[in-house]
């Protein structure tokens, strides 16, 4: 259904805007064997400083509190982002709010953050943790060629016949995802599982699965439109049924 994918791209979009803002290089999206998902930016990190109006964190209050983004107006008139990507959407807390549980983990400042929520209510406080962790993709996890915009090497002389050689390989396209990985210092982690109550396939039956081919469209649209922004998309539900069925 529109409405399930619609999710991730509210998730994505905010992730963009960081990358508009000039703070982000990386998003990645995997749909995790549970039929939830996980996007991972290198962005600055949603702010977790006690907000003004609400007397809670700023994480907790744009979880909870429509259009409280960093892309609408504030009090002065201004707005966290001169240039916006999802200024249409409905934001994040609508997300959290048509989800069985979000969890949401923030790097920034040197420290990690952590909050969880269950059909939109937070199950605790913020909690603070170690130092911002790199985030690396397990070596034991199949991970599809990431989507990138301008998907050539620099070309040295034109030549037609050289073309293959021009296209990054995806040994290539790895390597680079997992440079910028391991540079990440700062970002936000946001994973949810769609709740089964709210979503429903054609059938009138509970259904929360996602179209990694959807996805990807909608992921080479947004490669396209921000040059040198790289996005993955990796889809582990099918090795979980493989690594399963190897252990029956």
């Amino acid at each position: 259904p529109d409405g399930l994918h619609h999710l991730v791209w509210e998730v994505v979009d905010n992730c963009v805007d960081e990358a508009l803002a000039g703070h982000a290089t990386l998003i990645t999206t995997t749909i995790n064997p549970d039929g939830s998902v996980t996007i991972v930016d290198d962005g600055r990190g949603i702010p977790t400083d006690i907000h003004p109006k609400t007397g809670v964190s700023a994480l907790e209050t744009v979880l909870t509190v429509l259009h409280a983004g960093g892309k609408f107006e504030n009090e002065s008139g201004g707005s966290g982002y001169k240039v916006s990507g999802g200024l249409h959407g409905v934001g994040i807390s609508v997300v959290n709010a048509l989800s069985s549980y979000v969890e949401v983990t923030v790097d920034r400042n040197k420290q990690e953050y952590f909050m969880r929520f269950e059909r939109g209510v937070p199950t605790g406080p913020l909690e603070m943790s170690k130092k911002a962790a790199k985030v690396v993709q397990e070596e034991n996890v199949t991970q599809e060629e990431p989507i990138i915009e301008g998907n050539k090497k620099p070309v040295q002389e034109e030549d037609e016949d050289d073309e293959e050689e021009n296209v990054m390989s995806k040994r290539d396209k790895l390597e680079l995802v997992k440079n910028l990985q391991s540079k990440r210092k700062t970002g936000t982690s946001v994973t949810f599982l769609p709740d089964t109550k709210v979503f429903k396939g054609e059938d009138g039956k509970p259904s929360i699965t996602f179209d990694p081919s959807r996805l990807s469209g909608r992921m080479n649209e947004i490669a396209y439109l921000n040059a040198g922004l790289v996005l993955t998309i990796t889809d582990n539900r099918e090795s979980a049924k493989k690594k399963a069925g190897e252990t029956e």
